[in-house]
């Protein structure tokens, strides 16, 4: 804020004078959605739902308020994500905890997770007396597992994930919504994850933006996100084919798979799901009509 625009005892701030400010910097900043993220960074400030803030368009912001309000405005300024700022996301309804040791969640993956719930709810349906069991491959805040356990209560998934930073996320976020009782959370290397047990379902948002790539893109993503979440090898495609590598030592027959991929990898992926012996391989889109996950299934009756 300018000099002009400090507290003072004749001239105090309210929630409503400030919402209005906000919204005008932030569209000056270019931020998309100068409103909504006024209205999340004060509520955040003041402890206050956003609803809340229109039922108390009134109340005083302290001096102390403004300062700590300024302190996220020039972060944000510097396309620092807003997540980062709250230190939390929302998705799929939930409240994720997110620190920048962990990719904050997309719509995409949203998506994903919807077309895998109805999937899964369905054969639930059909199989009332079953219990279904997932693997996740690269958890992150564990926003995947966590959804997925919380709207699928006999479901039991492992994830494994490599960083140290990002499973302690992932665990605060499953004890947060209740979920740790179906949620395994395994610190490791996928790569080296043992085939002891055999799943319904293999899940994954992997790495897949090719190394080249993560510095064309935007400041606040490759400045503040994890590059280990981003980065998927020299095509972008090195996880999906470990993924595809280990299916069958992973997945019980006509077990399936379903994993997010860049826009444009859709028919590489499908060729090296395909090599890999898996069968009925399909693309769907995203909500944005962009093919963006792929799903396939282990041979139910191998030979």
């Amino acid at each position: 804020m300018t000099h002009s625009e400090e507290t003072t005892p004749n001239d105090a701030w309210n929630i409503q004078r400030l919402l209005d400010w906000s919204t005008n910097y932030l569209k000056k900043i270019g931020i998309q959605w100068p409103h909504l993220e006024a209205e999340i960074l004060i509520a955040h400030i003041l402890k206050l739902k956003r609803i809340e803030l229109y039922l108390k368009p009134g109340q005083t912001v302290t001096h102390e308020e403004l300062s700590t309000y300024k302190a996220l405005l020039l972060r944000r300024k510097n396309q620092e994500p807003l997540a980062h700022l709250t230190g939390n996301f929302p998705f799929m309804g939930l409240d994720f905890k997110v620190t920048p040791a962990v990719l904050i969640p997309r719509p995409e993956t949203e998506k994903m997770v919807e077309l895998i719930l109805a999937e899964l709810q369905s054969k639930q349906s059909a199989e009332p007396q079953r219990t279904f069991c997932a693997l996740e491959i690269g958890t992150g805040s564990g926003c995947i597992a966590v959804s997925l356990a919380k709207f699928v209560p006999g479901l039991q998934i492992t994830t494994v994930e490599i960083d140290q930073a990002a499973h302690e996320i992932a665990k605060e976020n499953s004890h947060r919504h209740q979920t740790h009782n179906q949620v395994n959370l395994v610190l490791g290397d996928a790569r080296r994850f043992p085939a002891e047990n055999r799943f319904d379902y293999l899940v994954s948002n992997p790495p897949y933006i090719p190394t080249d790539e993560i510095a064309k893109l935007d400041q606040s993503v490759k400045n503040f996100e994890p590059h280990h979440a981003l980065d998927g090898g020299i095509d972008g495609l090195e996880f999906i084919r470990l993924i595809a590598q280990h299916s069958t030592s992973w997945l019980n027959p006509g077990g399936r798979i379903w994993v997010e991929i860049g826009h444009n990898q859709a028919e590489t992926a499908e060729l090296i799901f395909k090599a890999a012996g898996l069968e009925k391989i399909k693309t769907l889109l995203d909500q944005n009509d962009i093919p963006r996950f792929l799903t396939a299934s282990r041979i139910q009756n191998e030979k």
